[in-house]
């Protein structure tokens, strides 16, 4: 989790060498900030049961350049090569699908999951909540795909990090926690990022319309 408090970074690389971006001073400092604060929020929630395995930190660096890779990607496709963002969600998905039915057909997962799954009390409830899911997914995905366009990657992935202090609380909400102070200094830390990030934003597009 703290590794993934900082995507925003490998992010912004990539965003230099794919889509040749730069970035101010002031989207340094909110990407700073939000990792900062980030970081010190999931620390507070891992301190009570620590654990550490040096293979999991590898993992998580390849899924975050990987993710990195595929955010940039994305934003060039719907902004240089104006591909459509439902087009782009689709072969997306369908791609992924493919890889995933293809790999369970070949080690065997695929049979012994259906037999798994219709062996369940509640098939059809179950079913039905599959398919609730995918209708989320998919409004989800469309949602960050319209940010990709929009606002670029960067600000996607900072509103996308945020949701984690959202679901904390949330969780804080239905399962009652020790609320502990890092928990609010973290959760300070990420608003000054956002602050910092709107600020960032809103001199970009006011400097952008004074040159037209």
């Amino acid at each position: 989790l703290i590794f993934k408090s900082a995507k925003v970074l490998p992010v912004m690389l990539m965003g230099f060498i794919i889509l040749k971006k730069t970035y101010s001073f002031w989207e340094y400092l909110s990407a700073f900030f939000l990792v900062l604060g980030l970081t010190i929020f999931t620390l507070a929630n891992v301190e009570t049961s620590p654990s550490f395995n040096p293979f999991g930190i590898v993992l998580i660096s390849i899924a975050l350049i990987s993710d990195a890779f595929l955010g940039n990607l994305q934003e060039k496709h719907l902004k240089i090569q104006k591909v459509s963002r439902s087009e782009l969600v689709f072969y997306m998905n369908l791609f992924s699908f493919t890889y995933c039915f293809v790999g369970m057909l070949a080690t065997g997962y695929f049979r012994s999951a259906v037999y798994y799954v219709w062996g369940m009390p509640g098939f059809r409830t179950l079913l039905l909540r599959f398919f609730l899911v995918g209708i989320l997914d998919f409004v989800s995905i469309s949602i960050v795909m319209s940010l990709v366009k929009e606002f670029g990657t960067v600000i996607a992935v900072m509103v996308t990090s945020c949701r984690k202090v959202v679901t904390i609380v949330l969780s804080f909400w239905l399962f009652p926690k020790v609320l502990v102070e890092k928990h609010v200094i973290g959760g300070l830390i990420v608003l000054v990022a956002i602050f910092w990030n709107a600020v960032s934003y809103t001199h970009l597009r006011a400097h952008e319309t004074g040159r037209n």
